[in-house]
């Protein structure tokens, strides 16, 4: 076709396409026969072979990643590339797309996954097509020709409607025409044609567009060949011609991408052709053309929006939303009519950003994104490439920082910037350019310091893309005056969490990127490492602004005019590479040669951003998301919270600076919280930045690892060491919580660090220290946290502080003491700061201290306040008061001005003390202080040794009193124990009174003895009995347990009708609080059986069961009327069993809880019962002679129930278990004696209890494996058992929540309904759990290693894990390879807890202790 012709044919078939089918769409444009069509378009549809997979994964599809192919996080394998014998023992886990965004299936792309990781399918076969193998030439000519035709017109229709958003016409109609103004309205007619030329392009557009779309998705849907043509066609470049003139060359590809973000912002389309990269990408050098033309034209994918709110003089309310940048003229002067109208009475603006779709698939193609930076380098040679940070870095000053879409893009970008980071050969180019950039220097790069005015310092600085990358990303400058009027009314807690939330993802980006390519350059304390940081250094120096203001008086809006999104990445660089100096003159001097400007410029712009920190740290100090707490950074790669960036660079600037820091640190802190109004005590952070270091650290220990300086290293080994020694007053938990609180999860050396002072416990499995550790009295660097830690403790020993240390602290004192020992912790960046503290003349702080005092005593106050008063003031700067004495002392500074305003202290303090009007605790205060005021000079050395150890020795005699009073509570806790759940006194003691009412039991009194009873199946996993007959199994279908504790009949069910929890299925003794749901009738008096002393009972015992046990009695009564006496005769005879089987298996423990004085009650109540009833359960079993069990029972029932002949059960008991008499003996006593004195021995039993564990044991190792990594390969990709499950076959409804494995029948399942949506999260866990184990049940979450209790319909997840490392932690799935898994064992103590739990039926009670 002609192409005049061609664009008005196009232009007709896209206003009829609703009209045509498939095939007639394509014959139509492409104007071939139905015949061309059939053989050269849907003849080759499904063959070849692609070269990446690209399967679309859609929302709640699952699919797989494995971490020892490829280590990108964003991998992803769908279902048909995953074949598992390629991945053996990797570690390979499911994942599900939880954002509407698709994924794509990356098998075949090299750039994430080996070849040998690649299934056969994608492994790389090159498929070549020729043009003669499709037939015919011309309709690919046609083809060809359309696509350009097409493309060309949606261009031109761009170009009229660039400055429309979607529906702007429409609303700007509606305004008008509400506010009827004359000259709106005149304005508008008089330039109808023209906005009615945009409109019609506008709907033009849409139908070319769905044109390109409808015949994109016909031809290369399921087809490799004509999708690999397709792509050429766009990424093909054609000469670009005004008037004849050539002015470059440009694809269809780049053409489209230009207006990308256009089809959303004025079409409003849903889709793109970005829908069919997937396919493209079949053409090999696509997706290289996709992602130059992307970094090119970065800024064309979004559109920033104002968006306006009108409120007219009516209360009408409109919006319409304008591009930033507008340049049709006629629409320009109509908007400023609009918004000038005396008829608007207010009008709210807002900064919006839109992305295009192509944004949305970023993380599909943009791994490569700094080799093709690198690429077009090669071929200009001028940093003018690298405008894709700089478009960035533009962005960033535009939108409005304290939305959600604003906290998208900046997630978006960093995403984008940290998937170019991890691609590997683009961290090798970046390297390998600095290489080619100094060329014959290189030598002097890696060997030695460049000079900043080198030539090849500046080389790097203006030509290298990692420099660039990392200091262009974010702006040096504070936003733009236009933006932040935007935010002049905002002033809430929401605004606020979402800036910082956006400022912590924007910094853990640069974090993870810094850190990534200083490892790809070398060894952190490498010459060409500290080079690079140099270079980045004297960027930000002579870059970031040096402006500050506190002209507004909101919180919010002082924080963005002030903020410079590249402080915080500057403060990074800087503490890292700080921490090789150990003199602060030497580092000041090296930061004043890098920045290349004299002392008062440095001191100008380092100034200017410690008081945007400072006004950060004032201003949301309480923020959780400032603080870290949040579990936000939990999910970032290299996080850190904002304030300690901000704490580390107030240190350092008194590092640097000296005397002048400290001053210039209190007077802009004083300037700034006066302007806020806040009252907060500026000394307290002098004493934070002058006694720990423990904020440095957190900003530079993700990226430097165990690089630490060594002083560093010590502080934070004798933290773990304080934290250890705590743990003697805590719980696992409770100090795995105290440490994650002082050091991030994902700080790469903690654990050498803490097993560099501890090791595990293996009988308890608890964190302990070394016993080659000593314990002299010392305190680690971080003070503020080691009090907390102090604090805790000295509260759980309810002692109180010693109130020298409660008021002075002894951390300082004793590090200075030992300054340049192995046993001091300080670092030589404090030893600096506490220096430039003792040589401050000013002491502005001490000045205002003392003011405050004289103040207080000239006041006309009552005195009484006035002591209270100074106690206050003296109180609060007691840490400081403290600091300037100790540096003052050991320094040897004699600062005259220190000791004149500290001696007028004294004699305040004196004045005080000196009054008889002060009560004992002022007076102890005063003495304390005034001790601490007149000893003011550091003890010699050698008197500091004799000291340290009579300390010592004070403290081993205090540890030694502790362990006294320790002793002493445990030996009356395990007595008060033994009392209450052993029952070590005889029965007849017990029996003598009520526990209830105290009252004693008289012969006619109704006693109960509360019991519980639960049905169980466990013995049929246990494998322990040859169980064939239905009398057998229903006989051992209970499991019984008590406390031995009696009440009064009344006083029981009075306590009874008070319970109030209906949701619970059972009560609670009221002496002991163990659970029951039956009551065991007891008299002296009565020899038989009254079916009504056990109503009560039995109505309780019914109410306490679920469905599924109550069944159990339909089947037994077959619907006939119920009979009490046989309900009676089957539970009975069912703990009968029940405890014959304890006994067999567990001899000594039964003794231990006088469970003989139970069994014999029961036998009791069955004799009686027994001259009531007809038959019995026992009775009725049919004698198996292998189970010694039943063959007791049959002994005991012919005996003791029916014939209470004492004599023939101990001959018959003799008989049976010949030749063992010994174990006949124990039985007899145990059955017939209320008194026990006989030594036991559990291995005469047949049953022993031990054995039956270590079976159920060897099970269990089978299915766990003896390490993680191992039990991930053997369990995780076995399908779930349930029937009919499609998992992972299909796509889910609900969200996935992992697997879990059944500890009891070892059966695996999915938690809910196998990705079903229903109500039940825990679904199957629950319907198993009721099905097959009565309700009860112990399962393993196998991505999280958690294990979960049923009882349903309550669960909960035990503390701790199954799988542990040597210090405690758990497995947490993320981006490691297997070996990283293997690192975990097999957490014996939980595992004896979950036998404790299965065997012994200690559901109920493991709730009970919630």
């Amino acid at each position: 076709m002609e192409i005049l012709s061609g664009k008005d044919y196009i232009l007709k078939v896209s206003n009829d396409i609703d009209d045509y089918e498939d095939e007639e769409l394509i014959l139509a444009i492409l104007n071939i026969t139905s015949d061309e069509y059939m053989n050269t378009i849907v003849k080759l549809k499904g063959y070849g072979q692609k070269n990446l997979c690209a399967n679309i994964i859609e929302e709640s599809e699952m699919f797989y990643q494995c971490f020892d192919c490829s280590k990108d996080i964003n991998q992803a394998i769908c279902r048909e590339c995953f074949i598992p014998k390629n991945h053996k023992n990797h570690a390979v886990f499911l994942e599900q797309i939880q954002s509407e965004m698709p994924g794509y299936c990356d098998c075949g792309d090299t750039m994430i996954f080996e070849t040998g990781s690649i299934c056969p399918q994608h492994n790389h076969f090159q498929q070549k097509f020729k043009n003669v193998q499709l037939g015919y030439d011309k309709v690919i000519k046609k083809y060809e020709q359309f696509l350009m035709i097409a493309f060309g017109l949606l261009q031109k229709k761009f170009e009229l409607i660039v400055d429309y958003p979607n529906d702007l016409l429409k609303n700007i109609e509606n305004i008008i025409e509400s506010l009827n103004d004359d000259i709106l309205k005149n304005y508008l007619n008089s330039h109808k044609i023209h906005f009615q030329l945009i409109q019609d392009s506008i709907n033009q557009a849409k139908q070319i567009h769905k044109l390109i779309l409808k015949c994109l998705e016909i031809i290369t849907t399921d087809n490799i060949v004509w999708s690999s043509l397709t792509a050429k066609i766009l990424k093909q470049e054609f000469k670009c011609k005004i008037q004849d003139n050539t002015i470059g060359s440009i694809s269809l590809l780049e053409y489209y991408i230009k207006y990308s973000a256009h089809l959303f912002g004025s079409l409003k389309f849903e889709q793109d052709i970005s829908i069919f990269f997937p396919l493209f990408f079949q053409e090999d050098e696509f997706r290289t053309h996709l992602v130059k033309i992307v970094i090119q034209n970065f800024q064309r994918l979004y559109l920033l929006i104002h968006s306006y709110k009108l409120t007219t003089i009516k209360n009408e309310e409109f919006q319409f939303q304008i591009y930033q940048e507008i340049n049709d003229q006629k629409l320009a002067i109509l908007i400023q009519q609009i918004l000038a109208c005396n008829q608007i009475q207010q009008i709210v603006s807002e900064n919006i950003i839109i992305k295009s779709k192509i944004a949305e698939k970023f993380y599909f193609f943009i791994q490569r994104g700094y080799i093709e930076i690198l690429k077009l380098y090669q071929n200009i040679k001028t940093p003018i490439c690298y405008n894709l940070f700089d478009n960035i870095s533009d962005m960033l000053l535009k939108i409005q920082l304290t939305n959600y879409a604003s906290l998208e893009f900046t997630e978006t970008i960093c995403c984008f910037l940290e998937m170019m980071g991890r691609c590997k050969k683009g961290l090798k180019g970046l390297v390998n350019q600095i290489h080619e950039i100094l060329s014959i220097d290189i030598h002097s790069f890696q060997s030695q310091i460049l000079n900043p005015n080198s030539q090849g310092f500046q080389k790097l600085l203006n030509q290298s893309l990692l420099i660039y990358s990392l200091t262009r990303r974010n702006p040096c400058q504070q936003m733009n005056k236009s933006n932040l009027e935007s935010h002049l009314n905002e002033e809430d807690e929401l605004s606020t969490n979402y800036l910082l939330i956006l400022l912590i993802t924007n910094l853990s980006s640069f974090r993870c990127d810094l850190k990534s390519m200083m490892l790809a350059i070398g060894d952190l304390n490498s010459y060409e490492v500290q080079n690079i940081q140099r270079i980045i250094l004297h960027y930000y120096l002579n870059s970031l602004v040096t402006v500050f203001n506190l002209k507004y008086q909101s919180s919010l809006q002082l924080i963005l005019s002030n903020l410079v999104l590249s402080d915080r990445n500057f403060i990074t660089v800087l503490s890292i590479y700080l921490m090789n100096f150990s003199n602060s003159k030497q580092a000041y001097d090296d930061i004043l040669e890098i920045s290349g400007q004299n002392s008062k410029q440095l001191r100008l712009i380092m100034g200017h951003i410690l008081k945007r920190a400072i006004l950060n740290y004032l201003i949301v100090l309480d923020n959780i998301y400032y603080q870290g707490k949040q579990n936000l950074l939990k999910d970032l790669e290299d996080e850190v919270s904002l304030q300690k960036v901000d704490l580390a660079y107030i240190q350092i600037y008194a590092f640097l600076f000296q005397e002048q820091g400290i001053n210039d640190i209190i007077q802009f802190y004083i300037e700034i919280a006066s302007h806020l109004k806040q009252n907060r005590n500026s000394g307290l952070l002098i004493c934070t930045i002058a006694q720990t270091d423990n904020d440095l650290i957190q900003c530079v220990g993700n990226i430097i690892g165990n690089q630490l300086n060594i002083q560093l290293q010590k502080g934070l080994h004798k933290l773990f060491q304080t934290i250890f020694y705590s743990q003697t007053f805590y719980q696992l938990n409770e100090m795995k919580s105290i440490l994650k609180s002082f050091i991030n999860e994902s700080f790469k050396d903690f654990e050498s660090l803490i097993l560099y002072s501890c090791e595990r416990n293996q009988d308890n499995g608890q964190l302990q220290l070394k016993k080659e550790i000593k314990l002299p009295i010392y305190e680690p660097i971080y003070a503020s946290q080691n009090q907390e830690i102090k604090d805790k403790i000295n509260d759980k020993l309810q002692m109180q502080n010693d109130k020298f240390a409660e008021l002075f602290g002894s951390s300082l004192q004793y590090e200075l003491q030992y300054y340049n020992t192995d046993k001091s912790t300080l670092t030589n960046i404090r030893y600096e700061i506490l220096k430039a503290i003792s040589n401050d003349n000013q002491q502005y702080l001490l000045n205002s201290i003392l003011n405050d005092l004289q103040n207080t005593f000239q006041s006309n106050l009552e005195y009484n306040i006035i002591v209270n008063q100074s106690i206050k003031i003296l109180q609060e700067n007691a840490i400081y008061i403290n600091l300037l004495i100790l540096s003052n002392s050991f320094f040897k500074s004699s600062n005259i001005i220190i000791q004149q305003r500290l001696d007028k202290i004294l004699h305040y303090c004196q004045t005080i003390l000196s009054n008889q009007k002060i009560n004992n605790t002022q007076k102890y205060f005063f003495q304390v202080y005034c001790s601490r005021l007149e000893n003011q000079n550091l003890i010699q050395k050698l008197d500091e040794v004799n000291h340290h150890q009579q300390q010592q020795s004070k403290s081993q005699k205090h540890q030694q009193y502790k362990q006294q009073l320790q002793l002493k509570f445990n030996q009356m806790k395990n007595n008060f124990n033994n009392k209450i759940n052993n029952n070590e006194q005889p029965i007849e003691e017990i029996d003598e009174k009520c526990l209830l009412c105290k009252l004693p039991f008289e012969k006619e009194d109704q006693q109960y003895l509360p019991i519980l009873i639960q049905y169980t199946n466990i013995y049929q996993y246990l494998h322990i009995f040859q169980i064939q007959p239905t009398k057998e199994i229903n006989i051992l279908s209970v499991h019984v347990s008590n406390c031995n504790h009696i009440f009064h009949a009344e006083c029981l069910k009075q306590q009874i009708n008070t319970f109030n929890d209906k949701n619970l299925k059972f009560f609670q003794c009221p002496f002991c609080h163990s659970p029951y749901n039956f009551m065991l009738p007891y008299s002296n008096k009565s020899q038989y059986i009254e079916i009504q002393q056990f109503q009560f009972s039995i109505e309780a015992f019914l109410e306490s069961l679920f469905n599924n046990n109550l069944e159990i009695f339909e089947k037994n009564f077959d619907n006939q009327e119920f009979d009490g006496y046989q309900f009676l005769d089957i539970i009975l005879s069912q703990i009968l069993c029940n405890l014959t089987f304890q006994l067999l298996s567990d001899l000594e423990n039964f003794i231990q809880k006088n469970q003989h004085l139970f069994i014999q009650k029961i036998i009791d109540q069955m004799r009686s019962l027994y001259k009531n009833s007809v038959s019995n359960l026992i009775e009725n079993i049919k004698l198996n002679e292998t189970e010694m069990l039943f063959q007791i029972l049959k002994l005991i029932y012919t005996h003791l129930i029916k014939e209470h002949n004492i004599y023939n059960f101990q001959q018959k008991l003799s008989i049976l278990l010949n030749p063992n008499f010994e174990l006949a003996k124990i039985l007899f006593v145990v059955f017939t004696q209320r008194k026990i004195n006989i030594q036991i021995n559990n291995r005469l039993l047949p049953y022993d209890i031990q054995i039956i564990k270590d079976q159920f044991k060897k099970e269990l190792f089978n299915v766990l494996t003896n390490n993680y990594g191992s039990f991930l390969d053997q369990n995780y990709l076995l399908p779930c058992q349930k029937k009919n499950c499609q998992f992972p076959k299909l796509k889910l409804e609900s969200k996935f929540q992992g697997q879990y494995i059944c500890l009891i029948c070892f059966k695996k399942m999915c938690p809910g309904y196998c990705g079903k949506l229903k109500h039940h999260n825990l679904g199957n866990v629950y319907r198993h759990s009721q099905k097959k184990h009565f309700r009860k049940c112990v399962f393993l979450d196998i991505e999280k290693s958690q294990v979960l209790l049923i009882y349903s319909p309550f669960y909960q997840i035990m503390p701790n894990t199954l799988f542990t490392d040597k210090i405690g932690d758990s497995p947490i799935k993320g981006p490691y390879p297997m070996q990283h898994y293997k690192k975990f064992q097999l957490n014996m103590k939980t595992l004896d807890q979950i036998f404790e739990i299965i065997i012994e039926e200690k559901y109920i009670n493991k709730f009970l202790e919630i």
